[in-house]
């Protein structure tokens, strides 16, 4: 039986999460957002203003909130801090983000208890989990965007233009944001 060796050997260290989204992906998921931009908050909670989420999804019309937190420094505001009752306060329609890879499974939970529509852009085999099933996947509300290809991400030394590839398929994970629970969609590239 063959393994996926990129997805097995691939690093789940804070270090390894530093990985960033080229803009094209958020306008794959942007295009399933629903309502009006000018009203539509989003929480982008791993991101700096730089990053490509809240950059993109500000040049759209979305008001964007961000709040990449840096556990060194004490910067930002930490995502597991929010309550569902910030949720409401500050009008978040959706939570979209490039989550660190190694806490996906704290972040689903903590997305499902703010019960706020959410895309999470995730390794595929995230899928294939007893305890996020168990946690997450069989509350039936879940929807998955898979491409027609893998997502070049760009790290501190290479933009996603240098890198020849990934190593492993990435999808979004999501609640109430595409039109039925399985959505496969051309991912097309802009440079």
């Amino acid at each position: 039986m063959a393994k996926n060796i990129g997805y097995l050997t691939s690093g789940r260290t804070v270090e390894s999460d530093e990985v960033y989204t080229p803009e094209y992906v958020v306008y794959a998921i942007e295009k399933f957002i629903r309502g009006n931009k000018s009203f539509t908050k989003i929480l982008c909670p791993f991101d700096k203003d730089v990053h490509a989420f809240p950059t993109v999804l500000r040049k759209l019309g979305y008001q964007v909130i961000n709040t990449h937190f840096n556990p060194q420094t004490g910067e930002g505001k930490n995502f597991f801090d929010y309550t569902k009752e910030d949720m409401v306060r500050m009008d978040i329609r959706y939570i979209i983000s490039n989550p660190p890879f190694s806490i996906k499974d704290d972040v689903l939970r903590h997305c499902e208890e703010l019960d706020v529509p959410y895309a999470l852009l995730l390794p595929l085999p995230t899928l294939q989990s007893n305890r996020r099933f168990q946690d997450v996947f069989s509350r039936g509300k879940t929807q998955v965007l898979i491409f027609d290809k893998r997502i070049p991400y760009s790290t501190r030394t290479k933009t996603w233009q240098e890198m020849s590839g990934n190593h492993f398929a990435s999808i979004f994970i999501c609640k109430n944001v595409l039109p039925q629970p399985l959505v496969f969609d051309e991912l097309i590239v802009r440079k």
